[in-house]
């Protein structure tokens, strides 16, 4: 089961009838063999991340590294790996890096440059979902490096895709574009089948119907797919790793129909982590949580919620200028503009000057929406 299935995630997700193979390779093996049996849980708690709740991944786990406390090096670090894409991806930040730290010491002894590698790919994904950018081009770096060293195509291939994001957050489309087929070419020269993620229609599709009819001008399609979109379920739901994407677009979707009765819910909920990323995977930047943390305050009655609408902003326009992620910097000055105040948070607005740098860039949405406010 484990040599179709691999005993590592590889590709963007796998076939779902993989893990029904695992199940029933777990029923068969029974309790002889503890280290494979242990791998096998691990690896079917990883499969399991978007259809099992984080209690029962996390007890699978947990019975694996106690399965496996006598194993070697290399099987402790797999099932660490496994760990780390199941639960530990969610958990407290500590808990996070603790795990990291701990498998980075595995790989090591274990001698193997692909487990060194797929630790290097926990690390960067944390350190990207953390906001320090700076950072995670640092973790990229190594990661391209060892990753030609392996030359593993699905390696290379995240490789690209992160290259392709950041030369995005910068502003870079013609290269982002070509990275990004790059990175289509090697995932199409991989022998894996791919399932492509959420393909059935959910919350994701459905907030994302509001944003695409919203920024169209098509507010009446945008509020009634709106309608759809269950917040208070979302807002309930344990945290996973596409949720930062539904938050954002939601708080854009609210922007744009006048939904402010969704702002304070929001703005609580970017309020718990605002230094984050908000990225989908390797492949999209979409600005740090300051970013909607400040328009959601911004929709909000009151002079205490436009001051911390403004001190977001202009901590989000800041971060966003010091990586070089220019769109994101303008994004956070037209939404300072629209509050009255400049680029740092003081003095007034110039929406023209915002306009101006927008359209030099072909930032059109956003020189339209700077435009609006001169």
């Amino acid at each position: 089961a484990l040599e179709i299935g691999g005993v590592l995630a590889i590709g963007d997700v796998s076939d779902p009838s993989i893990a029904d193979l695992l199940s029933a390779a777990l029923q068969e093996l029974g309790a002889e063999n503890p280290h494979l049996r242990a791998e096998l849980l691990a690896r079917l708690a990883q499969l399991r991340y978007w259809d099992t709740p984080l209690a029962e991944r996390t007890a699978m786990c947990d019975e694996a590294d106690r399965l496996a406390a006598g194993a070697g090096a290399a099987v402790r670090t797999r099932i660490g790996i496994n760990r780390y894409w199941a639960c530990d991806i969610d958990a407290d930040t500590v808990v996070t890096w603790s795990l990291i730290e701990r498998l980075g010491s595995l790989a090591a002894q274990s001698g193997e440059k692909m487990l060194a590698l797929q630790v290097l790919k926990c690390r960067l994904h944390t350190t990207l979902e953390g906001g320090d950018l700076e950072a995670a081009d640092d973790v990229a770096a190594r990661f391209a490096a060892s990753a030609a060293e392996v030359g593993s195509a699905d390696m290379l291939r995240l490789d690209r895709l992160y290259a392709a994001m950041r030369a995005g957050s910068r502003g870079e489309y013609h290269l982002a574009s070509e990275l990004a087929d790059e990175s289509s070419r090697l995932l199409a020269e991989m022998t894996i089948d791919v399932l492509r993620m959420f393909s059935e229609r959910g919350s994701l599709w459905v907030i994302f119907d509001a944003w695409f009819h919203a920024v169209s001008g098509n507010l009446d399609a945008a509020t009634a797919a709106a309608d759809e979109f269950d917040l208070e379920s979302f807002l309930g739901e344990e945290r996973q790793q596409n949720h930062w994407i539904l938050a954002s677009t939601a708080v854009l979707v609210a922007q744009f129909t006048g939904r402010t009765q969704w702002a304070a819910p929001l703005a609580a909920w970017f309020g718990e982590q605002p230094e984050a990323s908000v990225h989908f995977g390797q492949t999209m930047f979409l600005g740090f949580g300051w970013h909607y943390l400040g328009i959601a305050e911004s929709m909000l009655e009151g002079a205490e919620h436009k001051e911390a609408a403004v001190q977001a902003l202009a901590t989000a326009a800041n971060r966003s200028a010091r990586v070089d992620a220019t769109p994101w910097r303008l994004f956070a000055e037209v939404e300072l503009a629209r509050l009255g105040v400049g680029p740092d948070g003081r003095g007034d607005a110039d929406p023209s000057a915002i306009a101006a740098e927008a359209e030099d860039r072909g930032l059109t949405l956003l020189a339209k929406g700077a435009r609006s406010l001169a």
